[in-house]
């Protein structure tokens, strides 16, 4: 009886793996795993027909081992009075052969009954295995929903125990200085990103619910800066300086030397006495024409190029 019982045991384990199967591990073109899939139902349904025809011969087999007579007297109901002829070493086999029949069939078979049942403590010992290893030094946070009220609360408490008076009234004076700073209208796009971006790391370190925004109402902003011209530094050159600098910028007038002086009259006064100096302004440049030579009947140019390889 306990051969055909794990015999059965065996026909089941084939049945659930071919099930497990079904539908995998095929190849090659829709047909062909059409095929497949259609080879595969029809050894499930060999296997079905199998288990069938096991379970009715260990039926059959327990039936017999019911039907056996027992040691009661069915006449008059006594025990009957029958001498122990049992062979020790026969007993002892007996007992083996029970204890190997629970290692081998009935275990395994209650372990698998185990692995069909989702509920069953040791399915779920395994999964918690699985989700160990699998999510490996990640914290519980990575597997739930995010943290309830209660943690968030815990949270922002320690974060508040973390830091000292004197430095939650560091960081307030900061953050109220970054918000002053932003309501400057002549701020850039840039610098205006760079303050809020330090607001919000001051945020982040010591916490918004420990800083206080009663300063807000009493922040005016900064008064826009004036813009200062640029002094002109006096001229300290000569005075045909100054009159190139009045001439180039087209000035009826210039200064120089603490007096006004008019543009067109020094400019006579400069062409005076470049003419009484012998001095010649403007005209064609003079162009260079090298050695000339009269020997040979003309003006000959003579220079170090023509006269090179004689």
């Amino acid at each position: 009886m306990s051969a055909a019982i794990t015999k059965l045991n065996k026909l089941k384990a084939a049945l659930k793996l071919l099930k497990d199967n079904l539908g995998k591990s095929l190849k090659g073109t829709k047909a062909q795993r059409a095929e497949q899939k259609k080879a595969q139902q029809a050894a499930i349904k060999t296997a079905r027909g199998r288990v069938a025809q096991q379970k009715e011969i260990v039926a059959k087999e327990k039936a017999a081992v019911e039907k056996k007579p027992s040691a009661r007297d069915s006449a008059d109901g006594d025990i009957k009075e029958t001498k122990s002829t049992a062979n020790p070493k026969v007993e002892a086999d007996k007992a083996e052969k029970k204890r190997l029949t629970q290692q081998r069939v009935k275990r395994p078979a209650e372990k698998q009954a185990a692995r069909d049942d989702a509920d069953s403590p040791m399915i779920q010992q395994l999964q918690k295995e699985v989700d160990i290893r699998t999510g490996g030094n990640k914290p519980p946070a990575f597997f739930s929903d995010g943290p309830t009220k209660a943690e968030l609360g815990a949270a922002a408490y320690r974060k508040t125990s973390d830091y000292t008076a004197q430095q939650v009234k560091k960081q307030q004076a900061n953050y109220e200085r970054l918000y002053t700073k932003l309501q400057d209208p002549n701020l850039s796009p840039a610098e205006e990103r760079g303050l809020r971006k330090s607001m919000k790391n001051v945020e982040s370190q010591i916490g918004k619910e420990n800083l206080s925004m009663d300063f807000k109402s009493s922040v005016k902003p900064p008064k826009p800066k004036a813009k200062k011209e640029p002094k002109q530094k006096p001229f300290t050159g000569s005075l045909r300086g100054a009159y190139n600098q009045a001439k180039k910028d087209g000035s009826a007038s210039f200064t120089f030397d603490g007096k006004k002086m008019n543009t067109e009259a020094v400019a006579k006064r400069f062409a005076a006495a470049e003419e009484k100096a012998g001095l010649a302004r403007g005209g064609m440049p003079r162009k260079r024409m090298g050695s000339t030579d009269y020997r040979k009947g003309g003006m000959v140019k003579s220079s170090s190029i023509l006269k090179r390889g004689r």
